[in-house]
């Protein structure tokens, strides 16, 4: 199961459960026209909408807004992917490297380190993105429409193998 032990949650909830929530609805079968979801910890109308439109792709769930063990287990996984800043290093820094290099120009060398020249990839990346660029790959750096095609994100790229627990 890809979100053990996960609490019943409807709109109104907050916390950690509805930003794994997010996370796992962000990272599920594509829905035509669907925006990412902000990983905010709120669960409102937008992450209410996700769910319902999620609950009718898998025809097994009742659709009624509600994640219980049904819905959670039909969702993929919605740990957060790791916090990634100069100092940072291995594989998913090398596969962070590898996609900045073909998102932006290549140049950067994989090395496994995130030092100042990936920190400046983030940025480059970040502001093409319109994210405020403070060179630190976190929630919303992962989430950021990675390509022309503007799918999938960042995260998805890279590799959702590195998702901490």
């Amino acid at each position: 199961m890809s979100n053990p032990g996960q609490p019943s949650i409807k709109n109104g909830d907050t916390g950690e459960a509805v930003k794994r929530l997010q996370r796992a609805l962000n990272r599920a079968p594509d829905v035509p026209g669907l925006m990412v979801l902000q990983v905010d910890g709120i669960f409102g109308p937008l992450t209410e909408g996700r769910v319902r439109e999620f609950q009718q792709l898998i025809k097994s769930l009742i659709v009624d807004g509600i994640v219980g063990p049904l819905s959670w287990q039909a969702l993929p996984s919605g740990s957060a992917m790791p916090v990634l800043q100069e100092g940072s290093t291995g594989g998913v820094v090398w596969d962070l490297q590898r996609t900045l290099n073909t998102l932006i120009v290549a140049g950067l060398v994989q090395d496994g380190i995130f030092g100042p020249l990936t920190k400046a990839k983030v940025v480059q990346f970040q502001q093409i993105s319109s994210i405020a660029p403070d060179g630190i790959v976190g929630d919303r750096t992962w989430r950021a429409k990675a390509g022309l095609m503007m799918r999938p994100t960042l995260e998805l790229v890279v590799g959702p193998q590195y998702e901490t627990a």
